[in-house]
């Protein structure tokens, strides 16, 4: 999170786990162990 909040042309659009089911975005929270940022520029 420290390096997206340094790149501020960034936002994120969604996050998911591992399976990458688009259907079903998760929450990045600190217990999240690995996650898919979908990003896009500002």
């Amino acid at each position: 999170m420290k390096i997206l909040k340094s790149l501020p042309k960034l936002e994120i659009i969604s996050v998911y786990d591992e399976y990458y089911d688009l259907s079903n975005p998760i929450t990045l929270n600190s217990g999240s162990d690995y996650a898919v940022l979908l990003l896009r520029k500002k």
